[in-house]
């Protein structure tokens, strides 16, 4: 191979390993609302500020059925955390398919973790096939082997859980995450807000009916994991205020909302995330030009959302990631 055709296949590998850091990136950062759900086309009034509640009848309505068709078996014990999700397919797909929640949750979880690590993997070949032709001497050649020994890493933690699985059976992430959400789980819920097992290689071109589906059902499940407390919420509310996912608005664009989330998140976070809030918060600000008025007005919405926020002590941080470093024990919630 000459310098020019790999250098390009380099370009190549780093373009995919960045878009797969932008998108993990992504992932923790998407959507989110604060609507208090109400029957018809209410309106939410905070300090002059009026927010049109985003969650439609036809919506709450789907759900509501959802939640119907699921008779939650929740007395039914998960299998134990960690193991290889070949062995314990089987029994989760039948404790989900007889209502347990939390085994759709726990499936939905262990199918996109599982995702993720195919993914990597392939990139992990590529990596060494451009650095097998790279000649020895080369000044970059250092640098990619660092990348791939990260990308390594990141397989080795999750081979033994992963290895073996059928790909035709990651497909079902996301649809395990919404029965689990739709049947009240919030540890789902927000992971499904979050956009969780959503082809975001693809699009919504990839799946309509997911997309649709997460689209459509957005804002009520936004509102429900707000008013429980989920400080996770906020952080992806601020998201969808603020700009479109793959060009879709799920909430009307709301600069004194996406502010007024983020204040709340600020309030509940420890003194390290603290600074990365207030970034966020600057740059809101300062692409949005709000007046002082609505600046006071969006403090006052959120310590409305603080008061609603169920956290620990030392407060949340997110910096690693807004789901980072989970096992599935979530789903015992």
């Amino acid at each position: 191979m000459n310098k020019s055709a790999f250098m390009v296949g380099c370009i190549a590998v780093l373009g995919i390993v960045g878009f797969v850091v932008v998108l993990t990136q992504q992932r923790d950062e998407e959507k989110v609302e604060h609507a208090k759900v109400v029957s018809g086309s209410s309106k939410l009034a905070v300090g002059g500020h009026v927010a049109q509640a985003s969650v439609a009848a036809q919506n709450a309505g789907q759900l509501a059925s959802a939640k119907a068709t699921v008779s939650d078996t929740s007395a039914q014990q998960l299998p134990p955390l960690n193991l290889s999700v070949v062995q314990i397919l089987v029994a989760l797909k039948k404790q989900a398919s007889d209502g347990n929640s939390r085994a759709a949750c726990r499936l939905g979880f262990e199918l996109d973790r599982c995702s993720l690590y195919f993914k990597d993997k392939a990139i992990a070949e590529e990596m060494r096939v451009s650095i097998a032709s790279q000649p020895p001497d080369s000044p970059k050649l250092q640098g990619f082997q660092r990348m791939l020994a990260r990308v390594k890493t990141s397989v080795s933690k999750l081979e033994s859980i992963c290895e073996g699985l059928a790909q035709e059976e990651l497909s079902g992430s996301n649809r395990y995450l919404f029965q689990a959400a739709s049947a009240g789980q919030e540890a789902a819920t927000v992971r499904y807000l979050n956009g969780i097992g959503l082809d975001w290689d693809a699009g919504p071109l990839a799946n309509k009916d997911e997309w649709s589906r997460f689209a459509e059902n957005f804002g009520h499940l936004l509102s429900r994991a707000i008013n429980s407390g989920r400080p996770e919420a906020l952080e992806i509310a601020a998201n969808a205020y603020l700009k479109p996912t793959f060009g879709e608005q799920l909430l009307p664009k709301d600069a004194v909302q996406a502010i007024a989330h983020l204040y709340a998140l600020k309030q509940i976070s420890s003194a390290s995330y603290r600074d990365v809030v207030q970034y966020k918060i600057d740059a809101a600000i300062g692409q949005s030009g709000l007046s002082s008025t609505q600046l006071e007005t969006a403090r006052v919405i959120a310590g409305v959302l603080v008061a609603k926020m169920i956290y620990p002590a030392e407060g949340v941080d997110f910096s690693k990631g807004t789901f980072a470093g989970e096992t599935g024990a979530h789903c015992e919630e």
